[in-house]
């Protein structure tokens, strides 16, 4: 079976039969010995009389300079290499300043990951440091996994190189990663929204998260684990900082399996600060633009003090929805969701404003995302709209009434988008200062997040990965209202729960189905939505 894979770093695909390795074989110290009267190994190469002895030493150094510590900028001069294809590990990471796989400090023997010799099996230089495979007659270097997917090399000392690497940029792909189609999600947070709080708040807990839309999800790369214990989030504990601007991190990838547990989609999750977007960030922007071209969704925190109703900053979120718009679809509308977020709702600023305005809002943002639940107690594979379009509606108003540019923007920009709102610590933050004077924020007591998983559950819905147990409201749509008290808190009606009436006529009767009701507890009239669209017309 041929996999294709898109790589989650330059998004070039390749099959599964053409990435390369990292070496799990690496020498330090000193090279071989030589023999007596040669300074180096330039010297015995230049002097040495031809021999089996002189064979069999180059042998050795050969074997010893190829495994040795390196940077795998490109693939040098080896046969066979489409050298403007070869982007190299380093040369890839120079557009970004540095490489960031740098902080997390997994390395063994002393060895950074990257540092390890970089093995092609499609390269004959290469080729003679790999057991070449006999399976079913033919002869390959790769040893497939039970799945049919290319997984290892065997050296010919019998090393196992197993951690795949992308054939152009030389970075790492993930365990399984290519076996399921992978979409690939980027997180923007505005200046302060609290984005790495809230990366480290889903991840931690995307397992149980997922369990309440029926997906079993579960992590299979170490940069998802470097990421969570590098941004702790807990009691008495300093928050993290904010992502540098001028960084491309580490993508973050998650698998989901359906409930027959086969393996359904990849996630993957990109970090990306807000102060990328700004005006004087143009060229830097230009950098992450194949990042945003190939983002299958995104979604945008925005503190609340971007908004006029709280004292707002200088700084507008439209500026973030602009940017992104022109890197994807310049002056077309985009069909690429986006989940328009507003972060930190339990402060008491916030809470204050929402009591004037949206009491409904305020006592609904600080409440769990209800699971929808089957006959067997587990989650139903559904995005709960009955519960989120409330929300959505209120939300929709309270930003119409404080920042219209945004919504308008987003309405003329994007065919698909929603608001969302939540809080990734859902505790009182206090201040504390360290040795140096330094002072940073934490959790007073142990976080309790609220809501932070519904915009991800929305793009799943978007993405196909899960159903609705009803129509998702949509910002923009025409508002349906209760024909009889006017109300617009509406719910549709699941199919199985539709009962047929009786409507009698002069001559005849006429049977139908009634599919939304109003949820006004003084009300809960039912009606035939297309029935009063035509009487209407």
């Amino acid at each position: 079976m041929n996999y294709t894979i898109t790589c989650p770093y330059c998004f070039k695909k390749m099959k599964d039969d053409e990435v390369c390795f990292r070496s799990d074989k690496v020498n330090i110290g000193e090279y071989p010995d030589l023999p007596d009267g040669y300074d180096d190994a330039a010297d015995f190469v230049d002097r040495c009389p031809p021999g089996d002895e002189k064979d069999r030493i180059l042998r050795e150094l050969s074997d010893w300079y190829f495994f040795a510590p390196t940077e795998n900028d490109d693939y040098h001069d080896y046969d066979g290499i489409n050298m403007s294809e070869a982007m190299g590990y380093f040369e890839y990471w120079k557009r970004f300043g540095t490489t960031t796989e740098a902080e997390f400090g997994n390395e063994s023997v002393g060895i950074k990951p990257y540092m390890r010799r970089i093995i092609d099996p499609s390269v004959p230089a290469h080729k003679r440091f790999i057991k070449m495979q006999h399976p079913n007659g033919g002869v390959t270097a790769y040893i497939d996994d039970d799945d049919g997917m290319a997984a290892q090399i065997e050296l010919t000392d019998g090393t196992i190189c197993s951690n795949r690497v992308c054939k152009y940029c030389h970075n790492p792909l993930p365990e399984e990663f290519g076996k399921s189609p992978a979409k690939f999600i980027t997180i923007i947070g505005t200046t302060g929204a609290g984005k790495t709080v809230y990366l480290t708040q889903l991840l931690n807990s995307i397992t149980s998260y997922s369990a309440k839309v029926g997906l079993s999800a579960f992590i299979n790369s170490s940069s998802v684990m470097d990421f969570i214990s590098n941004n702790k989030v807990a009691a008495h504990t300093p928050l993290p900082n904010s992502t540098p601007s001028n960084t491309f991190q580490q993508p973050l990838v998650y698998q989901l399996k359906n409930s027959d547990k086969a393996l359904a989609e990849t996630v993957v999750l990109y970090d990306v600060a807000g102060e990328l977007f700004s005006p004087q960030n143009k060229v830097l922007l230009k950098k992450f633009e194949p990042l945003l071209k190939q983002s299958d969704g995104f979604i945008i925190l925005i503190k609340p003090s971007q908004f006029g109703a709280f004292l707002g900053d200088k700084d507008k979120p439209s500026t973030v929805i602009d940017s992104i718009h022109n890197s994807v679809s310049g002056r077309n509308k985009s069909d690429k969701p986006i989940a328009v977020c507003i972060s930190q709702v339990d402060t008491q600023e916030v809470q204050t404003v929402l009591e004037q305005n949206e009491p409904a809002l305020r006592e609904q943002l600080i409440q769990d995302v209800i699971p929808l639940i089957d006959n067997q107690g587990f989650a139903k594979p559904q995005f709960n709209a009955a519960d989120y379009n409330p929300i959505a509606r209120n939300l929709y108003s309270f930003l119409m009434a404080n920042d219209m540019e945004l919504s308008k923007k987003l309405h003329d920009d994007y065919t698909w988008y929603n608001f969302f709102g939540f809080t990734s610590l859902g505790c009182e933050v206090e201040l504390g200062e360290n040795e140096d004077g330094e002072k940073y924020s934490y959790p007073a007591i142990t976080p309790n997040p609220k809501r932070i998983e519904e915009p991800i559950f929305w793009l799943y819905y978007r993405f196909g990965f899960i159903d609705t147990n009803e129509k998702v409201y949509q910002p923009g749509d025409k508002e349906v209202r209760c024909p009889k008290c006017g109300g617009t808190d509406i719910s549709e009606i699941p199919e199985e729960e539709r009962i047929r009436k009786e409507k009698v006529g002069l001559f005849k009767s006429e049977q139908y189905y009634v599919d939304l009701r109003c949820n006004n507890p003084d009300c809960g009239y039912e009606w035939d939505s297309q029935a009063e669209m035509e009487d209407g017309a």
